[in-house]
């Protein structure tokens, strides 16, 4: 997803506000064809407990597109500081004080049927985990896990479906319950064994990938979608703790170094002067 072919023609700035949830996290069936909101996963291999936050993103305004905001604008950067959240301490106290902590973001819009750019999905990666999947995959196979997890979480924690609370609820699970990410049957680090591994570990910054069905009767083809990047490089999301020690997920669209833009200035400027040349020349 280059830059000039998709962000030039995305509207300009990201509509964080517009359409995200006011209380409960957005399903991936959601009847507006937005999709979820973008959700992050961090757990801790060792007890195996896990934070799940709504991002209040949702997928629609999230696609580095026409139909999206142009989230891979050069310079783009989407901080969340999870420490601040009512429920990273509890999270934390299910580990042993020392945890070993992964994480991923992920979204799903499950509406779409089987017509060309239905079904869409989301998600990190250091490769593109939805390489080896086809159109047929999408929209029988990726689905339920992400239906039933969001679906789980809908009432737990800041999460709720049916009464107002604060913007990005959040929620901790334990091993010891089965709607915990990592069980079998929900979301795992790759998608209910169906993708590539999708998280990366405390310091790392992971790539972005969206997949869509690419046609309707072709479900043995590969299927469409791409990765997020502009002309300097890919987007990443990155998990690193902070200097005063709190933990930041951050999404950022890479930006040009100062001798990058001065180059790029400096050729638009020839490019234009031989366009004028040209024209005076007629």
């Amino acid at each position: 997803m280059k830059y000039q072919a998709h962000v030039l023609a995305a509207a300009v700035g990201l509509a964080l506000g517009a359409g995200s949830a006011s209380a409960a996290i957005r399903l991936p069936g959601d009847a507006g064809l937005n999709g979820s909101e973008l959700f992050a996963v961090v757990y801790d291999t060792e007890s195996k407990a896990s934070f799940m936050k709504d991002l209040g993103l949702e997928l629609q305004n999230f696609l580095p597109t026409p139909a999206g905001s142009g989230v891979t604008t050069p310079g783009t950067n989407l901080p969340f500081n999870l420490t601040a959240d009512s429920n990273w301490a509890s999270f934390l106290a299910t580990t042993d004080g020392t945890p070993t902590l992964r994480f991923m973001v992920a979204a799903a819009d499950t509406t779409g049927g089987t017509a060309p750019n239905g079904q869409r999905f989301l998600a990190t990666g250091v490769a593109n985990p939805f390489a080896n999947l086809t159109n047929s995959q999408i929209s029988t196979n990726l689905p339920a896990a992400a239906i039933k997890y969001l679906g789980d979480h809908q009432n737990r924690g800041t999460h709720s479906s049916g009464t107002p609370v604060a913007d990005n609820g959040s929620s901790v699970t334990t091993d010891d319950l089965a709607i915990n990410f990592g069980k079998a049957g929900t979301m795992t680090p790759t998608w209910n064994g169906l993708t590539g591994n999708m998280t990366g570990a405390l310091g790392d910054a992971l790539n972005f990938y969206f997949i869509t069905r690419s046609s309707s009767g072709a479900n043995t083809t590969k299927p469409g979608g791409d990765q997020f990047d502009n002309l300097v490089g890919p987007a990443k999301w990155t998990f690193a703790q902070a200097g005063n020690g709190d933990y930041m997920l951050t999404y950022t669209a890479p930006i040009p170094e100062p001798e990058t833009w001065a180059l790029m200035l400096a050729g638009m400027a020839i490019v234009g002067s031989i366009a004028r040349r040209r024209t005076a020349g007629k």
